[in-house]
């Protein structure tokens, strides 16, 4: 596994995106200050990035949104996702 971080140049949110065999695994997300936007700001930088080379390669990008809220939130950012059921121990996932 390889597991790549992205911060913002402010350094007040992260991103990790884990590669494995089965594809791209969006594993943590956090914020110094949640409820601020760093981490919507975050994605709207680095996924419009990610897409493009993840359909190249015919990598597919898995997530796991927190609550239904969230997933909402991912489907409407981050064209073509869809919550595919729930997620151990909570949430939804999203392929």
């Amino acid at each position: 596994m390889d597991t790549r971080y992205y911060m913002t140049p402010e350094r007040d949110a992260v991103l990790a995106i884990t590669a494995t065999r089965d594809g791209s695994h969006a594993d943590d997300h956090v914020s110094a200050r949640p409820g601020t936007g760093h981490r919507q700001a975050l994605r709207a930088i680095v996924i419009p990035n990610l897409i493009p080379i993840a359909d190249a390669e015919q990598i597919a990008l898995h997530l796991t949104a927190a609550d239904n809220h969230l997933a909402r939130r991912y489907s409407e950012e981050i064209p073509g996702r869809a919550d595919v059921g729930p997620a151990l121990p909570r949430g939804r996932r999203m392929r």
